[in-house]
């Protein structure tokens, strides 16, 4: 308890001057509450929507199951198990037309060589209570080089994904170097994918969440601060042009108020749906940011 308080009595102090600095680089936005989240999903790691339900996961420890939120309330009103699925460490969620894909693929000490993403039908979620998944299973090409740093400097955590084209666009977060690395992997084959980077991004700091916005072309990143600056989080906002991210025209966003943010989804042209799981900050919720 005691580390904790230090820790957030640091953060806080810290605070201050980041954010009486941030609008020289970025601009301010404000997080503004629209749940507070169920203690069922107090470590809420990514965000989709279908209808009036929001979704769900846990992060490592919890059971392979994905949970509705009520568009009303935010309280769970579904549960859906994956079967033959194991939640490693669940970090993000990602969505089109057809499927919700589920990215286990945090990797926190970095030694996790074989990563997994399971694919799942919309129209499972609402008509059943389980449902088998089909599971693409990655692996980076660069493995040995970005370990190098050991557990914790290392680029081979992966906490954020989107779908993007044809493509599951997997966004790296780096403990050694706070920049990110983009992959692409095959939504439709069952066989072992290597995955080379595509493109390397100076986010200055940890990216743990992603969309991709089909009206707009542009993607969100979510990232926050590492070390004395945990908390301390931004959002990228950057168009997709040549089906590569345009780092060029890269816009930076700070939350006004810290806290453990942890997914992110496009609502409309300019609004994300962010959330936050519990942590010293506060309790999980769920909020809307205008950008």
């Amino acid at each position: 308890m005691r580390s904790i308080s230090i820790a957030l009595t640091l953060v806080l102090v810290q605070g201050c001057g980041f954010y009486a600095s941030a609008a020289a680089d970025a601009t301010l936005v404000e997080p503004v509450t629209r749940f507070k989240l169920s203690g069922q999903v107090k470590e809420t790691s990514g965000l989709a929507r279908t209808g009036d339900t929001w979704w769900t996961v846990n992060d490592s420890g919890d059971k392979a199951t994905i949970y509705g939120l009520s568009d009303q309330t935010g309280e769970v009103v579904k549960r859906l198990r994956l079967k033959g699925a194991n939640n490693l460490d669940w970090e993000d969620l990602a969505q089109d037309a057809e499927h919700l894909y589920v990215a286990d693929t945090g990797n926190n000490a970095g030694k996790r060589k074989i990563l997994s993403i399971y694919k799942i039908s919309r129209q499972a979620l609402t008509s059943k209570n389980s449902v088998a998944a089909q599971k693409l299973t990655l692996r980076y090409a660069d493995y040995a080089e970005q370990t190098t740093g050991g557990k914790r400097s290392h680029n081979v955590d992966c906490e954020a994904i989107a779908r993007v084209g044809e493509s599951l666009w997997l966004f790296s977060k780096n403990r050694g170097d706070q920049k990110t690395r983009l992959y692409k992997a095959d939504i439709n084959t069952d066989s072992l994918q290597t995955l080379s980077p595509m493109g390397e991004y100076p986010v200055k700091g940890l990216v743990t969440a992603a969309d991709y916005n089909v009206e707009t072309a542009e993607l969100a990143l979510l990232v926050y601060g590492y070390g004395p600056s945990f908390g301390q989080a931004s959002i990228w906002r950057l168009p997709v042009v040549d089906n590569l991210p345009d780092w060029h025209q890269a816009k930076k966003y700070r939350l006004k108020r810290p806290g453990q943010w942890e997914s992110i989804l496009w609502q409309g042209k300019n609004r994300v749906t962010v959330t936050a799981e519990g942590s010293f900050f506060g309790g999980p919720e769920m909020a809307d940011i205008e950008l």
